[in-house]
């Protein structure tokens, strides 16, 4: 599953399963006296973090039925709602929870609660956030939720050693808390620790053998770092654990684009907007803006106007608008009229307050601004100011895990071409084929350099691995014809 993160830090926190939320007392007499409404809360908990949504929501409906006042159980249903992208319900739900707090009337269950809803824009105490946080760790240090909030502080804050200590913390005090080494393995991932990520999700795994998310993070960082057959295997497990678990089935696509089968891929997307469960929901946009941004950057022209048309109709207002023009306007050439909706867009972008409020969102915003200018030169064919941007993106990217600049790395590499910038061009395309060998865009570039550079011979043995990673793909995938390409334009193997 995404950082949903990795990490994810979205505004709905995953929290602790109900039944640790006060280890020294009872909470149905801390946040209810309906002992069944807990207890439909505390099930309603567990799918949330399982990612059962149609579970979770049922149970949580279902304890306010019996206590309207659960105050916990609004909470959740909130952070429901926001993950499903339902904004409104959400904070429908935060505004209720808000001003229930109040009606509980044991001070330390109150801080608690308080702590949760700070952690989300849509609720009053999210101004309070820093002082609930510091009154809750003085109150209760050790308290798995006070702990999990300063975790993901830690981690909104890039203070990714304290995030790291923080988690490694909770699991001595709770060795079986499955969610620290969820949270664990993605911190590592994006630290470019990959060895350590698959590691702790293992351990997830382990701890939590029922649930379909473990294998959904393992699958997760085995993709990152080329292993797509075990990473599919993976995905597939969850399948098996949960069969509507849409995460899985939205990755399987990936794999499937990564290794040129195009055509597969579309199919599984198609057939997930088809599913009643996800119309309509966060899951289904992400879904197609995912898609969108790999048929761009892997050159597949057709399906990409189609299907970022269809998305500008459906989602006429959405914030991802603009940069689904970008893409549209870069790939019918006309680079002016793109650089001036980014320019636009930056603007807009700056004066949101969220991006003020955050540096990291503003880092982000510079490395966009930096990627979309180097591809509008290299459309353009000016390949001295495209490298000129790439190293500025990689100069921007360089807190970022390593598997977050191939794209960086690649299109350097290949602007360097034309610049006879050989051996940087190869330095760049080595550092991104280290951490996925299973490049196909990032292997033909380093066959262009060898064909370049007059190593026949090595151009050959590159193209044969171009075409091993893609022995499954279409055979109209963008990368395999130019592959062909390259090979009919080298001198024959055997004249070498």
């Amino acid at each position: 599953m995404k950082r949903i993160g990795p990490l994810i830090l979205v505004a709905a926190v995953v929290f602790i399963a109900a039944g640790l939320v006060l280890r020294h007392r009872d909470p149905a007499t801390a946040y209810t006296a309906d002992k069944a409404a807990w207890d439909l809360y505390d099930q309603g908990e567990f799918y949330l973090q399982a990612f059962r949504y149609r579970e979770a929501e049922q149970k949580l409906e279902q304890a306010l039925a019996l206590d309207g006042n659960l105050a916990m159980a609004h909470v959740a249903l909130a952070e429901l709602h926001y993950r499903l992208g339902r904004s409104e319900p959400s904070k429908r739900q935060y505004a209720m929870a808000d001003s229930l707090a109040g009606l509980v009337t044991d001070d330390r269950a109150r801080l608690l609660l308080e702590v949760r809803l700070s952690q989300s824009r849509s609720s009053r105490f999210f101004a309070d956030a820093d002082s609930l946080l510091a009154a809750a760790q003085a109150e209760s240090p050790d308290e798995l939720i006070v702990l999990v909030a300063q975790a993901l502080a830690a981690d909104r804050d890039r203070d990714l050693d304290l995030a790291e200590r923080t988690w490694k913390h909770i699991l001595e005090i709770n060795p079986n808390y499955a969610g620290a080494y969820n949270f664990l393995g993605y911190l590592y991932l994006g630290r470019g620790r990959y060895d350590e990520a698959e590691a702790a999700i293992r351990k997830y795994a382990f701890v939590a053998p029922d649930l379909a998310n473990p294998h959904d993070s393992l699958g997760e960082v085995l993709m990152t770092v080329g292993r797509y057959e075990e990473a599919e295997e993976e995905f597939k497990a969850a399948l098996k654990k949960q069969p509507d678990f849409f995460y899985s089935l939205r990755n399987i696509g990936r794999i499937y684009i990564e290794r040129g089968e195009v055509d597969r891929a579309l199919a599984l997307v198609d057939t997930l907007a088809t599913v009643d469960a996800i119309k309509g929901t966060a899951i289904q946009k992400e879904t197609e803006l995912d898609l969108i941004h790999r048929l761009f950057i892997h050159r597949v022209q057709a399906d990409f106007e189609s299907y970022a048309t269809r998305f500008l109709a459906t989602y006429p207002t959405d914030d991802n608008v603009p940069s689904v023009r970008i893409r549209l306007l870069l790939a019918h050439g006309e680079t002016d009229l793109a650089l001036a909706l980014l320019d636009s867009f930056r603007r807009v972008r700056e004066q949101d307050p969220q991006f003020l409020e955050s540096e990291a969102l503003r880092a982000r915003l510079r490395l966009s601004v930096s990627r979309w200018r180097g591809l509008a030169a290299e459309q353009a064919g000016d390949a001295a100011a495209a490298a000129r941007y790439f190293q500025e993106s990689l100069a921007l990217a360089r807190d970022f895990p390593p598997h977050e600049s191939l794209f960086e790395r690649i299109h350097l590499a290949y602007n360097l071409i034309p610049l006879r910038g050989y051996d940087e061009a190869r330095i760049q395309v080595r550092e991104a084929l280290t951490v996925n060998p299973r490049i196909a865009e990032g292997t033909l570039v380093a066959a262009s350099i060898e064909a370049a550079a007059g190593q026949t011979a090595e151009a050959h043995r590159l193209l044969d691995t171009v075409e091993r990673i893609l022995e499954r793909a279409d055979p109209d995938y963008p990368v395999l014809l130019d592959a062909k390409r390259l090979r009919e334009e080298l001198p024959d193997r055997d004249g070498i």
